[in-house]
């Protein structure tokens, strides 16, 4: 029988709700018949669990110890002095110089050099050929100590914060993209800035685009099409953060509430800015037209977006260099066929063309925004229309499954290539 390929995946946290991209993905290679063993570095609940494939994962997945247990502890003393050149000479000089510059993320990053430690003995007993993370920050440094204490190669997704944020934009993250046999790309977008801010041109499929899609409990679930809601409901699905864009939304509605038009807003999420955001509400008056309803399971979320109208999702850059890539609430909601109206960032134009499968206007322009929902507040037929286009591209371009066994085949490839040069010899012994 042949040996099933076997793959480490290293989460921050894992599963989680915020980050079902990463629970279908493991899924997906698990179907295709990858042996899939995810590690997470953080303790998720048992109560957490939303479905039953969210309590699969969980009981598949190791929590590894946190960095100042006793056998972390223990891991990093047996490896600082079996390897002291390597360790300390080599990897922890590396991550102080990469982050000299930002002293919260070095202590952050130091403090799992434990932990990484602690997974690098577990992975060459258990014979693990691939190591993936997800989030360039502290996963993919754990992925980094392994292939360099290991021998084991290593790949990782970066998304959105952790390359965009100032405040990871370092020397270390340079070394962590360099160092990696290949970073996937979530957009072209993405792609331009891996490339750019590495130094390392994309030959090779160093960087693949590799889209984060929307699983078939999205696309395949019927919707309900005949919501006949009182009023048209307009629905934000999103963490109330800076990037999202509240902000402009609730003024957008306020100019819209002023020309007499019914409609209703639902924002689903949590976040820091709630507070704020609901005094925006008050001082808008708009109390009675908007609603926050906190965090949602993904089931109470395609059950919320059957009944919407429409979704607006006015993404913006910022102050912190934060942004989004392609936001997957957005593909989420045009799954659903739901018309969409979000912003011309890059990376969002990649998923949205405006006019032929749902509307951007510019960032931060709460008078276009409002444009743009009185149209299709209008016009149900031009809403139709954009929600079946929305629908299929998600289908050709946004499937999980299929961008998933893009992944899979690059997998399989790399793996080929590292068994015929002989890349792989472990350090570790």
């Amino acid at each position: 029988m042949k040996k099933k390929v076997k793959i480490a995946y290293i989460f921050i946290r894992f599963p989680c709700l915020t980050e079902l991209f990463a629970l279908r993905e493991v899924e997906e290679l698990r179907r295709l018949g990858i042996d899939v063993q995810p590690y997470s570095l953080n303790r998720v609940q048992a109560e957490e669990m939303q479905d039953p494939l969210m309590k699969f994962w969980f009981d598949k997945t190791i929590y590894i110890p946190s960095s100042s247990s006793f056998q972390c502890l223990v891991s990093l003393s047996k490896t600082g002095i079996k390897h002291f050149r390597i360790f300390w000479g080599g990897l922890i000089v590396k991550c102080i110089s990469g982050n000299i510059r930002n002293l919260r993320y070095l202590f952050s990053s130091l403090a799992v050099f434990s932990q990484a430690t602690h997974i690098t003995q577990e992975l060459v007993k258990t014979n693990v050929m691939w190591v993936h993370a997800h989030f360039a920050t502290n996963a993919t440094t754990v992925a980094w100590i392994i292939k360099h204490l290991s021998g084991i190669p290593y790949s990782f997704t970066p998304h959105a914060y952790d390359i965009f944020k100032r405040e990871f934009q370092t020397g270390f993250l340079k070394t962590k993209i360099q160092d990696a046999h290949f970073v996937v790309a979530e957009s072209q977008f993405n792609r331009f800035f891996l490339q750019n801010f590495s130094g390392q041109k994309s030959e090779n499929g160093r960087y693949p685009v590799i889209h984060c899609g929307v699983g078939a409990d999205f696309l395949y679930r019927q919707s309900k099409k005949d919501c006949k809601n009182l009023f048209p409901i307009i629905l934000c699905i999103a963490r109330l953060v800076e990037k999202k864009g509240h902000e402009y939304l609730i003024r957008a509605l306020a100019i819209i509430k002023q020309q007499a038009l019914d409609f209703k807003c639902i924002m689903v999420g949590n976040g820091p800015l709630q507070k704020q955001l609901i005094n925006q509400l008050k001082e808008k008056k708009l109390e009675d037209r908007v609603k926050f309803v906190g965090e949602f399971s993904s089931v109470q979320a395609q059950d919320i977006l059957d009944k919407a109208d429409i979704f607006c999702l006015p993404c913006i850059q910022a102050s912190c260099g934060d942004r989004d890539g392609i936001p997957v609430a957005l593909m989420e909601a045009m799954a659903k066929r739901l018309p969409v109206i979000s912003t011309d960032m890059k990376g969002i134009t990649e998923l949205v063309r405006s006019g032929d499968n749902g509307l951007l206007v510019p960032e931060k322009d709460e008078r276009a925004l409002a444009e743009a929902l009185i149209i299709l507040l209008k016009s149900p037929n031009l809403r139709s229309r954009l929600a079946e286009a929305g629908y299929n591209t998600i289908h050709e371009y946004f499937n999980s499954q299929k961008e998933t066994t893009k992944l899979y085949q690059i997998f399989l490839k790399q793996l080929k290539e590292n068994t015929k040069n002989d890349d792989t010899k472990r350090i570790w012994t």
